[in-house]
């Protein structure tokens, strides 16, 4: 198989890059981490993650990288989730504690 990925740099100074990854789509996963973590003469061996999804070393490559992964040694941020959101806001518009009003907490995803 023949797929194009995006290694996400982390650190000062690390940059995107796309690679070509060819490779029997059966290879374990550990043997292209391996080249992966080596391939600029340095040695990482941490784990590896596709976006959110923490990628296993025993797993195939075929399984788990795909045209488009975006591979990195940490989890990616989520810039959709953010800080948590307030559901609402009950409002008392009457009784002693009318014109109070309390934040209702976000709903659970």
């Amino acid at each position: 198989m023949r797929i194009l990925v995006t290694i996400d740099a982390a650190g000062p100074g690390g940059h995107p890059r796309d690679v070509w990854v060819e490779s029997d789509p059966a290879t374990p996963f550990a043997v292209l981490a391996e080249n992966l973590d080596t391939a600029d003469g340095r040695e990482f061996l941490q784990a590896w993650w596709d976006k959110d999804r923490l990628l296993e070393a025993t797993g195939s490559v075929g399984s788990q990288v795909f045209d488009g992964s975006v591979l990195s040694h940490r989890p990616a941020d989520d810039p959709v989730a953010g800080p948590a959101v307030a559901a609402g806001e009950l409002l008392a518009v009457a009784g002693p504690h009318a014109g109070a009003a309390w934040s209702l907490p976000p709903a659970d995803t």
